[in-house]
């Protein structure tokens, strides 16, 4: 009866500690989780071992026989995956080979007691095993000068315990001798009650380090949004919008603005390779750069030029793509130098058609000695201009297809009459619901309208005819 109760205790906290590693899965850490198996697993071994819970729940005795057997088998391999999460590889990867050998005779018993209806037969093996994996333990823990910190002493106690219960338990067989045996439980309650301490430990630890991962993420959130434009700049006869979905809190996306005076403007947008920090960060360092290169903003080719020499021999793996626009609205053109990146598309009202601005060049920082040409087009009320950063065209479907650029061509073939936030809003709910993820892209993504307007716009974002004598809208989204 009282191996029943332990049982039942084990089983419960076994189910309570993967509850709750499961509820707060976010770093990996497999302690909580084989801790909770390890109880779970021993604790239904216990139970189905006692002859009272055969009598309470029925069933024959070879369907216990075969689960205590089956249990025995498989219960290291959640042991194991802990003490290779606390020690680590080993001395000499031995923890690590531990890992491999139960998880390998696991499956190579429950295979040879399914196929040979015998659960006793893999038994040959187990002890040898059992008594093999206690001296790797043991010299894992007391030989290999691991730091000593409070769970390493509870850990070693906790092992000791559990080493001389099992080698009592293990070695009878193998010495021909007949003790008494099945007291090995006893050592496996205290040890369970030490791995638990370790366990719990290691685990709100990790939370600890999340938490504050956390908060240092925020921060960089908070940073990396206060480097970006607060608002659109307001050009006359231009509407701006922009759409920036970063695929983790922060990004590797960039854009930014340069406008001298009410007729002229600059448009940066840049894509750093890599996501998250390490990205964000060196996309904090393209606006120091770009914003440096003010005196010479009507002139995009000199402006990436200056940006590539201000990168080259300050990045590691990194580069950086982009592409510069700069707008004349009263002249009515535009002038596009690129450095590597996805080329925009353009709206010709006129014609009715769409060309790329074909004009690119190497990304950023990769060599000293680089010039970048730059394109130059006349503008008519009604054109629009459409710039985006890669993860656009790159962003995939379930079935693993690109959204690509004829398909992005064609939306905005049929939009060209929405204003910039109208459009982006159509666009983004689109391409949400043609790549099929709710939880977002594969990437970070970025794209800018720029549109001349020939018209007042209603409250619906469509376009209102003007009467003879209006002048062009100058509002920016």
């Amino acid at each position: 009866m009282v191996a029943v109760l332990v049982g039942f205790l084990l089983g419960v906290l076994g189910l309570f500690s993967i509850i709750v590693a499961a509820v707060r899965w976010r770093s990996g850490d497999l302690s909580m989780v084989s801790f909770g198996s390890f109880c779970l697993l021993y604790g239904v071994r216990l139970m189905a071992g006692a002859a009272t819970l055969r009598v309470i729940v029925g069933g024959s005795a070879a369907t216990y026989v075969y689960l205590g057997a089956i249990i025995t088998y498989v219960a290291p391999v959640p042991f194991a995956i802990f003490a290779q999460e606390f020690i680590g590889r080993g001395w000499r990867s031995s923890v690590r080979r531990m890992v491999q050998i139960a998880v390998a005779y696991a499956v190579l018993s429950v295979t040879v007691v399914i196929a040979s209806r015998d659960p006793s037969l893999p038994m040959v093996a187990n002890n040898p095993l059992v008594v093999a994996a206690i001296m790797v333990m043991l010299g894992n823990l007391y030989l290999t000068g691991l730091r000593m910190t409070r769970e390493l002493r509870v850990l070693r106690a906790g092992f000791l315990i559990l080493g001389l219960f099992s080698l009592h338990e293990n070695l009878a067989p193998l010495m021909r001798s007949s003790p008494r045996r099945g007291i090995e439980w006893m050592g496996v309650l205290l040890f369970v009650c030490c791995l638990g301490y370790v366990a719990a430990r290691k685990f709100f630890a990790s939370e600890r380090h999340l938490l504050a991962i956390s908060q240092e993420l925020a921060t960089a959130r908070r940073i990396q949004a206060s480097i970006l434009p607060r608002s659109m700049p307001e050009i006359q006869g231009v509407e701006i919008g922009v759409r920036y979905l970063p695929m983790t809190s922060v990004a590797g996306d960039f854009y930014d603005f340069i406008a001298p005076d009410d007729n002229h403007l600059g448009i940066l947008l840049a894509d750093v390779s890599g996501h998250g920090v390490p990205a964000a960060l060196i996309a904090s360092m393209v606006k120091v750069a770009f914003q440096s290169q003010a005196p010479y903003a009507a002139d995009p080719g000199r402006v990436l030029g200056a940006m590539n020499q201000i990168f080259t021999g300050q990045l590691e793996r990194e580069f950086i793509t982009a592409g510069y626009l700069w707008v004349d609205a009263q002249a009515r053109s535009i002038t596009y130098a690129g450095a590597g990146h996805p080329l925009p598309l353009v709206w010709r009202s006129t014609e009715k058609r769409i060309l790329e601005l074909s004009q690119n060049g190497v990304p950023l920082g990769l060599f000293p000695s680089v010039t970048y040409d730059a394109v130059q087009h006349g503008i008519a009320p009604g054109d629009r201009i459409v710039l985006f950063t890669d993860g656009v065209p790159e962003a995939a479907n379930v079935s693993c297809e690109y959204f690509g650029v004829s398909r992005l061509s064609g939306f905005l073939e049929s939009h060209v009459r929405q204003d910039p936030k109208a459009f982006l809003d159509a666009f983004f709910d689109h391409l949400a619901a043609w790549s099929g993820r709710g939880d977002g892209f594969d990437d970070d993504v970025t794209m800018l309208v720029v549109v001349f307007p020939e018209s007042e716009r209603t409250t619906d974002g469509t376009a209102l005819t003007r009467e003879a004598g209006g002048s062009p809208s100058g509002r920016t989204e």
